[in-house]
């Protein structure tokens, strides 16, 4: 446990070292084993609510940023999103409506990747069948951590044919495009480079880009809300999107029938205060 704190404190903003800290007394409390570093859990097994299917971990490897190998930190978004997601796999329909879906739908997979026509980023998770595609962005610490602000580079804007299906992103991406015009708390380029590959993919009107976030309290928390919010103003016209506590989406998952036994009750414990 020393180290675990002495990790948190040299590395993690003060918001972003509760939610941490948080994860911690829950492992502690389950008595899941902690790694050596004190960083994380000792292994994926004890990271996460059910083991991952072969399939699914090979999304995971597939994809880059390693984001398997870190899947058992105290902060990893992946972990958050396997964790309330995987249990729906079998049937997606009832969450992806959660999320502004409609129709039956046959697919839920991770780090799914949409090629904007320079780069392909990667999406936490794609539902997929219904009347719309639902793509999800998901965030635990990140938003309340020590970062650069990221900026759409100049490779972007050197081919005026990548900018052709969606005209009316462009001038919004050159605004985030240099740090200072960058939100201080919430990563625009990454959800503008999400809606273009959606674009590429399943037209204007065949997609819904889902910003799924957890929520603390506190000043850089505030930010991020802030930022969101003029965020999908300046959007809302260009693409569909949603903006999406993981709170309010456990409020939701709680009035559905359970798809695992013990599913709500270990969401409940590790993140949300055994609501």
């Amino acid at each position: 446990m020393v180290a675990y704190i002495e990790l948190v404190a040299t590395t993690l903003s003060t918001d972003a070292k509760r939610v941490v800290k948080a994860q911690q007394r829950w492992a502690e409390a389950a008595g899941r084993p902690v790694n050596a570093a004190g960083s994380g859990l000792a292994t994926r097994h004890d990271a996460l609510f059910m083991d991952l299917p072969t399939d699914v971990a090979a999304q995971f490897e597939g994809a880059p940023g390693g984001e398997l190998r870190k899947i058992h930190s105290f902060r990893s978004s992946s972990g958050l999103a396997v964790n309330v997601f995987l249990p729906w796999r079998s049937q997606p329909t009832p969450i992806a409506h959660l999320l502004g879906g409609g129709g039956s739908y046959d697919r839920l997979a991770f780090e799914a990747a949409h090629d904007t026509g320079i780069s392909q980023p990667y999406l936490d998770v794609l539902i997929s069948g219904g009347n719309v595609t639902i793509a999800v962005e998901s965030k635990f610490v990140e938003p309340y951590d020590d970062h650069d602000r990221s900026v759409f580079s100049d490779k972007y804007f050197g081919r005026d044919g990548l900018w052709k299906p969606f005209p009316e992103l462009k001038p919004i991406a050159l605004r985030f495009s240099k740090a200072d015009g960058c939100y201080e708390r919430l990563d625009a380029a990454q959800l503008l480079k999400h809606a273009m590959g959606l674009i590429n993919a399943y037209g204007r009107d065949g997609f819904e880009l889902v910003y799924l976030w957890y929520e603390i309290e506190g000043s850089r928390a505030s930010q991020h809300r802030k930022d969101i919010s003029e965020f999908t103003a300046l959007t809302a016209d260009v693409f569909p999107m949603r903006a999406v506590t993981y709170q309010d989406l456990f409020r939701d998952i709680k009035r559905l029938d359970e798809p695992s036994d013990g599913y709500l009750a270990y969401l409940a414990d590790r993140y949300f205060g055994g609501a």
